[in-house]
């Protein structure tokens, strides 16, 4: 296949090498002239282990040039490599990359045969949509019928950048398309890549790259302040953390990585404070364990704020323990929503059989009603007549006796979930933080 790479930096000089290893021709674009000659001369425009190989061995299959409007007529796929900056603001700079969608759709211009563009820069989010639209404006061809744009962010690490193009975790194509012939032509272009491919909506694949960088860099500040604590208390932070490595069913998991509400509860709610306080206690800051809790409470007052905006006053929540499958109602986030809406002025009715059975058997009942306090009398079993009584209906915690409650709901009713719901409802529904 005859590739164009648009960008000879770090991630285009590594395309260029691994497409024309994989047996495509390629040729390099960069407005950089010293970049083009470097190629031309099969040398690597970066240092990278084994690319000056790659590219040595392949010169007879790699060219490069200055010019995106030559590179688009000779090739089928177009890879958008250009860098995207930090403006002073914090955004990234997408100007590079509406410049080379201007040249793409001047060359499609003077083009019959169909063309594929990647874009494999960082960018943020509606970059694909707003490259089309400049595609069009120039070209005046059709997105889907001459050409498509497809999403393709790229997770090359430095120092193993040839390793990560051939065998990274995963590869993503963001197309709003189920099928399309560009992602066929993409597929092929990769077909010696190993790993799963996930086809995913565009505006997913435009924002992976920013979360999974994100979690990388969270994970370093974590790492390095829990090493900070444990050298003040001459701990062997590596031992430690090398312990926390083991544990493949919590830690290092899936697990607690779904978007959703407060975390509550003991122990968490405990020992995130009780580990900050440690840090406090030898003149250490931690910024990173400092604002969890902020960030915590912060997600109570986004669905207070969400909930006040509906302007229904009655309210049933369904599930008042911290999680499912408890009576537990210790340092409850499904609780403190509830006490701020009950001061509030919204009549709040609460659908819990765990609590509500606690309550009458006498197991915990003391507790449970202190923390209660104004709300103990709002506690109900009887999930229909908890509904019927209600305007909009929260849904806490996921619980199975929950998996049908459409035939409850009504068309007027507003559906709210602080846990996501996996069944249909007829009525006006919205997820805390997801669509």
């Amino acid at each position: 296949m005859n590739v164009s790479v648009i960008g000879l930096g770090y991630v285009g000089c590594v395309s260029v090498g691994c497409l024309a290893n994989s047996g495509h021709t390629v040729i390099g674009v960069d407005v950089d002239q010293n970049k083009v000659d470097l190629i031309n001369s099969a040398k690597p425009t970066i240092v990278e282990k084994n690319i000056d190989v790659l590219i040595r061995e392949n010169q007879n299959s790699i060219s490069a040039t200055a010019s995106v409007f030559e590179s688009v007529l000779i090739s089928e796929v177009s890879i958008i490599c250009v860098g995207t900056p930090n403006k002073d603001d914090g955004l990234l700079n997408m100007n590079y990359v509406r410049s080379v969608a201007k040249d793409i759709g001047l060359a499609l211009k003077e083009k019959d045969r169909f063309h594929v563009v990647l874009i494999r820069s960082t960018v943020s989010p509606g970059t694909n949509d707003e490259v089309c639209r400049i595609i069009e404006k120039y070209s005046l061809r059709r997105r889907s019928v001459d050409f498509d744009v497809i999403s393709n962010p790229e997770f090359l690490r430095e120092g193993t950048a040839v390793e990560d193009y051939y065998d990274p975790g995963v590869t993503v194509l963001g197309s709003d398309q189920i099928e399309s012939k560009a992602l066929r032509i993409v597929k092929d272009l990769y077909s010696d890549i190993s790993g799963e491919f996930i086809k995913t909506s565009v505006a997913s694949a435009e924002v992976i790259k920013y979360v999974n960088n994100s979690w990388h860099a969270v994970k370093i500040a974590f790492a390095n302040e829990v090493g900070n604590i444990c050298k003040k208390f001459d701990i062997d932070s590596h031992e430690v953390m090398s312990i926390f490595c083991k544990d493949a069913k919590l830690n290092l998991s899936p697990y607690y990585l779904k978007p959703g509400f407060a975390y509550g509860g003991s122990c968490l709610s405990k020992d995130i404070r009780g580990f900050v306080s440690l840090a406090n206690s030898a003149d250490l800051r931690v910024p990173l364990l400092n604002s969890v809790e902020s960030s915590n409470k912060q997600q109570i007052e986004l669905a207070y704020n969400h909930i006040r905006q509906y302007k229904k006053k009655k309210l049933a929540l369904l599930g008042v323990s911290f999680k499912s499958g408890t009576d537990d109602v210790r340092f409850s986030p499904n609780l403190s929503l509830a006490r701020l809406l009950d001061k509030s002025g919204f009549d709040v009715i609460i659908h819990d059989p765990e609590v509500y059975f606690s309550i009458n058997s006498g197991t915990n009942k003391d507790f449970i009603l202190s923390e209660l306090g104004d709300l103990k009398n709002k506690i109900s079993d009887d999930l229909e007549s908890v509904i019927i009584k209600s305007e909009l209906i929260i849904l806490g915690n996921n619980e199975v006796y929950y998996d049908d409650l459409n035939s409850f709901l009504r068309e007027d009713h507003v559906f709210y979930e602080l846990s996501k719901y996996n069944q249909t409802v007829d009525c006006t529904r919205e997820g805390i933080c997801w669509k």
